[in-house]
């Protein structure tokens, strides 16, 4: 069941996004050895790294992948990556608070198959599976790299990452967490700040919509799910 938790401003959804993602880490570590916290990018998210940095939180145990990234450099200002890096994973680092080998970039290479195959490897090798995901909705509705009425969305088949081919939104080709991936999360986060986000939030709440027609939806299939937002409509 998602539960919506609404709040006055950006800030205080950043803020307790944070704290939120602290409580459920608390939770998966409590029953395992490590916790697998995915991660997308854009600028409501890098307010919540900026707060999970003050967080008690046993970083050695937890491994970060990327629920979408860019097919771009690591280096690119395009970069999913480079971004939590630059906000984030670099004072971590820094600080001895986590080990470089707890964060899993996704590499891109000539071989786009492979690069794919081995970053789903990668994520087998902790269980195959998020512990969390935190995401942010899309005007359109969309969530990581699932786009609406995209083959993206449409793929059921698909157990890991997958490749998505002409985005609806530059740059034209990334990687995404499949719908199957999200959907056998424990933990689920939404974040929705700006009136922007005001349409694609009435199709989330809209019975007529389904998940091709908003992508968002797919975080109701996960069993703790939850939408931080600043605005009302929902």
């Amino acid at each position: 069941m998602l539960e919506i938790l609404r709040f006055c401003d950006v800030e205080n959804v950043q803020k307790n996004s944070a704290a939120l993602i602290a409580s459920c880490l608390s939770s998966v570590l409590a029953t395992k050895d490590s916790a697998i916290l995915a991660i997308c990018g854009g600028r409501s998210v890098s307010g919540v790294f900026t707060h999970l940095l003050n967080k008690n939180i046993p970083w050695s145990r937890v491994h970060f992948f990327m629920a979408d990234e860019r097919w771009v450099p690591l280096d690119s200002p395009d970069s999913n990556y480079k971004l939590a890096k630059d906000t984030f994973w670099g004072d971590m680092i820094d600080s001895g608070k986590i080990s470089e080998t707890n964060i899993h970039p996704f590499v891109i290479g000539a071989d786009i198959d492979g690069a794919i195959s081995d970053y789903n490897d990668q994520l087998n090798e902790f269980g195959g599976a998020f512990d969390i995901v935190l995401l942010s909705i899309g005007e359109d509705g969309h969530i990581a790299s699932l786009f609406p009425y995209h083959d993206s969305i449409r793929d059921s088949v698909s157990k890991g990452y997958i490749l998505v081919e002409e985005s609806p939104k530059p740059p034209a080709r990334r990687i995404s967490a499949s719908k199957y991936l999200i959907k056998n999360s424990k933990y689920a986060l939404l974040m929705a700040t700006g009136e922007s986000k005001r349409q694609a939030l009435t199709a989330l709440d809209d019975e007529v919509y389904d998940e091709v027609d908003c992508p968002a939806k797919i975080i109701k299939s996960v069993p703790c799910s939850y939408l931080l937002t600043d605005q009302n409509n929902i």
